[in-house]
């Protein structure tokens, strides 16, 4: 590796850096460091796209390859409401189980056809906490910002960073186009955008047969 010299380096960057890290939002890191939000912005992405090393990777026979790149393609968020008369097969549910042999957590799933009618009891126990997180994430800042900075919305934004979370309702990219989608800020916990999240999501885990879970 051939790092920069120190000598050259714009420490104000990290310095920036660090401060937006620990606020968790570039409002914050602003009023901490009595800066202004801009000039943290453009810190951060000339940071971001300032290249620091040289990295050579070598193929190595030896190594062994991790099984679950052969999921890397195939991984997707669904957000779609699950069929409630549709279990997890006892199959999958063996397969999940047998996933993690070996490994020191506990697993289990809650809701299988197939269990006690007091399970009924701990499904609801889980979506319960579910939705709860949910509703927390929505609304609290730094995690919720998170989302915001990676928001790619419409086909442009998702062919030119290729990762985040992608959207492609008409609604919203015509909305980002005119300039209605403000991502530099937490949206209002009562705003329209965040209630009809939280009820979709609701909508969701309100039709969830079962739950997999995993203690570590």
């Amino acid at each position: 590796m051939n790092f920069q010299p120190l000598a050259r380096f714009d420490w104000s960057l990290i310095r920036s850096f660090l401060a937006v890290l620990d606020a968790g939002s570039l409002m914050g890191a602003a009023r901490q460091l009595n800066a202004q939000q801009p000039t943290l912005s453009r810190h951060v992405a000339e940071l971001d796209a300032k290249p620091f090393a040289r990295v050579r990777l070598v193929a190595d026979a030896a190594a062994s390859r991790d099984p679950l790149f052969a999921q890397v393609l195939i991984r997707r968020t669904d957000r779609r409401a699950y069929d409630a008369a549709r279990p997890i097969a006892t199959a999958d549910a063996a397969r999940m189980s047998a996933a993690v042999t070996g490994v020191p957590v506990t697993f289990g799933i809650t809701g299988l056809a197939d269990a006690p009618a007091t399970d009924a009891a701990q499904v609801e126990a889980v979506r319960a906490i579910a939705q709860q997180a949910w509703r927390i994430e929505l609304t609290t800042e730094a995690p919720m910002m998170e989302s915001m900075r990676v928001l790619r919305i419409g086909s442009a934004e998702m062919d030119q960073y290729r990762d985040g979370i992608s959207i492609t309702s008409p609604m919203m990219v015509t909305l980002a186009k005119l300039g209605f989608v403000d991502r530099s800020k937490l949206p209002a916990p009562y705003s329209q955008g965040t209630v009809a999240q939280i009820k979709d999501f609701n909508t969701i885990t309100a039709s969830t047969p079962a739950y997999p879970w995993i203690v570590t």
